[in-house]
């Protein structure tokens, strides 16, 4: 099992692949090929740090979203939406 210090050391070294790979101009699997990394193992880090950069806090994990206005309702769904406001006054 790793240590504290051997993974923060690889999450070290991994922010510097990433950072030399969006500054490398090449493609995943090209900078893959020329490290000997697997595609999946630099993917897992981009997305991870991407994740670390942009936190979603204070939703339980889901993220806020805005909608627009309400489609109206089909005409068979009407009936229940009125009876529900009935309900409710």
């Amino acid at each position: 099992m790793a240590t504290r210090a051997q993974i923060a050391a690889i999450g070290i070294e991994m922010r510097q692949h990433a950072n030399a790979f969006y500054s490398s101009g090449l493609n995943l699997r090209q900078y893959c090929a020329d490290k000997d990394f697997t595609i999946h193992k630099l993917n897992y880090w981009l997305n991870k740090l991407k994740k670390e950069q942009n936190p979603v806090t204070n939703t339980g994990g889901f993220r806020r979203v805005k909608t627009k206005a309400a489609l109206p309702l089909p005409p068979l769904m009407r009936p229940l939406q009125n009876a529900h406001q009935r309900l409710q006054a």
